[in-house]
């Protein structure tokens, strides 16, 4: 795995943004790259070239696949039903604290902590001896340091004790095959108001390689005006990729904003989409 890899998808991301019909040659002479070198970093991430990748995040293709989805009326009769959703769901087990664990604000708890090295960057994750209570990346902003001051803050009574990479209940290749069934149950423990649990839980009902729209989340919950209310629940989601927040989008097709940065949300969607359906762009 070569984070260097991600620094440069992220500076393609930003181009090919500018210019979504710029040419692999004019792409790899602006980023002071052969384009030969180029063209194998996007295979070996991707799986794909640069013109195949560009196409996935072009907005056509988002509003495409908002499309193919089921409408709102059918998700509302038949959400949590379709084989892919169930699949998700028997593979990523979310599981709300209590009240009184949070009242107690980590009291009894001992938060496990550790680094993770993924295709997207340095991963923070956090887990007690019910799940991940927290995995987030890493930004400029969102240090190490930082990270653990606002866990510490969240959670001011519970133990910390660091653990190493083998401890950790997700492992990096999780990231490298996202679409693909995660090799063993994973739990989470979360943090959360009745609302947001109940949005978290519909995010996992998403298949992957998939989009919704937060009108359509709104939908499924049976409450179509609660469009900005599932987008604060959306935005206040702690557990990244394994609640995929990454998966909602606005209905005119834009991605729209990402916790950990908007280029990183298109590439998780580009990489999650081509993982889900090989051979497609």
């Amino acid at each position: 795995m070569n984070s260097h890899h991600y620094d440069l998808i992220l500076a393609a991301i930003n181009l090919i943004e500018k210019n979504p019909r710029i040419r692999l040659d004019e792409l790899a002479l602006k980023m002071g790259y052969s384009p030969f070198h180029l063209q194998r970093v996007f295979k070996d991430w991707a799986g794909v070239t640069p013109q195949q990748f560009s196409r996935v995040l072009r907005k056509n293709h988002a509003i495409q696949l908002l499309d193919q989805g089921q409408t709102p009326q059918q998700a509302s009769l038949q959400i949590g039903y379709e084989s892919q959703s169930t699949l998700n769901q028997l593979t990523v087990q979310l599981e709300a604290m209590t009240p009184s664990e949070i009242s107690q604000k980590g009291h009894g708890l001992t938060i496990r902590t550790c680094e993770l090295p993924t295709p997207f960057g340095k991963a923070f994750v956090a887990c007690t001896d019910k799940g991940i209570c927290n995995l987030e990346f890493e930004t400029q902003a969102l240090t190490s340091e930082v990270w653990l001051a606002q866990l510490q803050s969240t959670y001011p009574n519970a133990q910390y004790r660091a653990m190493g990479l083998t401890e950790c209940p997700i492992q990096p290749d999780y990231f490298n095959a996202l679409g693909n069934r995660p090799p063993h149950l994973i739990k989470l423990h979360v943090r959360g108001t009745a609302f947001q649990i109940k949005v978290w839980e519909a995010l996992l009902k998403i298949p992957a390689g998939e989009l919704r729209s937060y009108t359509q989340i709104a939908h499924e919950l049976m409450q179509p005006r609660a469009q900005r209310a599932v987008g604060s629940a959306v935005a206040s989601n702690q557990v990244a990729v394994l609640i995929p927040c990454h998966r909602v989008i606005q209905s005119t097709g834009n991605l729209g904003q990402y916790r950990w940065g908007a280029p990183r949300k298109k590439a998780l969607h580009a990489k999650e989409f081509l993982s889900a359906h090989p051979g497609e762009d």
